[in-house]
């Protein structure tokens, strides 16, 4: 099974002083940084239906390299991703690739994997996440420069804070280094709670079984807790990974291969998609009657109120009439198994190919989940025949296609790694499309938002 654990991978002044803002801000930097980021400003408003490059220089120059896994702020207005183009900020000369913040109001372009004294990282850096106020990115790096005495050669997840400028690590504390390596990091909406997974077996007391396991971190906390136990705190029997957290921070879900964590008999074998409380874990990729899944599930993606999951899983058992051989993809209210509906349907309801796999994105309340699919069935008229990003609404059971240009073109090419904000009304994603703007590079991963209105 393929394991994200085992690989090394890694306001605000008004619209008609934006063009003075952008100057300032490249003058000024970080004092500016701090004004943009400060409560008590104009909201920012996107416009409806574009699609906007936003893997761009403060000019509005394309990236010269490849742009991806994008994060999108509660409205929409910072978007966070990563990217090894060279010409996003000035100075860029470490050859890997760095996290940057596109500040869609001001034309802001920053880099953000740097140390706190602005030095850039000698690692490569990815997988970022936003807090819901743009404040916070957090982000997995190999560079050993991003704060001082990272002597322990693996992977550690780190924060910038862009109003301070301050570059911390967390996957530690004051005193010790992760043994091991860390990834997959999520915060909450607020800011206030980071989790991720690390492969170390010192940065919580008792850790002995040797795979990885979900950490959490808390603001002003000194230390990382574990969160993948069993209601009686014993820790998991098998690995851990990949964990997505709510906005307030008090629920988490995770993929894991572990038997032990759910008290009701887990006797699947397989990967599952476990919901941890406060004292309570729960095993949540079941069937509608409740019965365990009989393949493995994974890929879980939670709402931001902690109410609504999202996973893909290859059982056949989780709804009736499940017999395309795939995995697909399903959503399910965490407190009630017979909730569960997939989602992965063409406009009568039917599947007839199956979800593929790739990286979900729900909406705050669980009603919108955008994935990417190759399957032209889900939306009438998608003829493109490459993976597309669409956005399902299960309240109204309806299924959009929102990979294309302002004027509706469909992309000549691949569009994957959608983030969707808790309203649902705009859609960050990745994409080897040309025809979603002008001087579009060809070819390359580039970075874009759809307004869905």
């Amino acid at each position: 099974m393929s394991r994200c654990w085992a690989r090394g991978r890694l306001g605000m002044l008004r619209r008609h002083r934006s063009e003075q803002r952008g100057l300032l801000m490249r003058r000024i930097g970080t004092v500016l940084a701090v004004m943009a980021l400060a409560p008590g400003g104009v909201a920012f408003a996107a416009t409806t239906a574009d699609t906007t490059l936003v893997s761009v220089t403060v000019d509005g120059t394309p990236a010269s390299g490849m742009s991806g896994r994008p994060a999108i702020s509660t409205d929409g207005r910072f978007v966070a991703f990563s990217s090894s183009a060279k010409n996003l900020v000035r100075g860029d000369g470490n050859g890997v690739s760095d996290i940057f913040v596109r500040d869609r109001q001001n034309g802001a372009t920053t880099r953000v994997s740097v140390s706190t004294a602005g030095v850039e990282g000698d690692g490569a850096s990815g997988n970022p996440v936003i807090s819901g106020d743009g404040r916070y990115v957090v982000f997995e790096s190999l560079a050993t420069n991003l704060v001082p005495g990272d002597t322990n050669g693996v992977q550690d997840i780190f924060e910038r804070d862009l109003v301070t400028g301050k570059t911390t690590r967390v996957s530690g504390d004051p005193w010790t280094q992760a043994n091991g390596e860390s990834a997959d990091p999520a915060i909450s909406q607020d800011g206030q709670t980071i989790v991720y997974d690390s492969l170390a077996s010192n940065l919580a007391s008792g850790d002995t079984n040797g795979v990885s396991d979900i950490f959490q971190w808390k603001r002003g906390d000194l230390f990382n807790y574990r969160i993948n136990l069993d209601d009686y705190f014993r820790e998991a029997d098998g690995p851990s990974w990949a964990p997505t957290i709510s906005a307030n921070g008090d629920t988490v879900a995770f993929n894991s291969d572990a038997d032990n964590l759910d008290l009701r008999a887990d006797t699947n074998h397989s990967t599952d998609v476990f919901v941890r409380q406060p004292g309570d874990t729960r095993l949540v990729s079941r069937g509608s009657d409740g019965a365990l899944g009989n393949g493995t599930s994974r890929g879980a993606r939670l709402s931001a109120d902690g109410r609504h999951i999202v996973f893909e899983s290859y059982a056949t058992n989780l709804v009736p009439g499940d017999t395309n051989n795939r995995s697909d993809l399903f959503t399910a209210k965490v407190e009630y198994w017979d909730t569960i509906t997939r989602v992965n349907v063409d406009p009568t309801g039917a599947v007839v190919g199956g979800y593929t796999g790739g990286r979900t994105a729900i909406s705050g309340d669980g009603r919108y989940v955008a994935f990417s699919s190759p399957q032209d069935f889900l939306v009438p008229g998608d003829s493109n025949g490459h993976w597309d990003v669409v956005v399902r609404d299960t309240v109204a059971g309806t299924t959009a296609l929102a990979s294309v240009a302002t004027n509706g073109t469909q992309g000549d090419s691949d569009s994957l790694e959608p983030s969707i904000t808790p309203d649902g009304r705009q859609l960050a994603f990745k994409t080897y499309a040309t025809t979603f703007a002008p001087d579009t590079p060809q070819p390359s991963a580039n970075t874009f938002v759809r307004d869905l209105g």
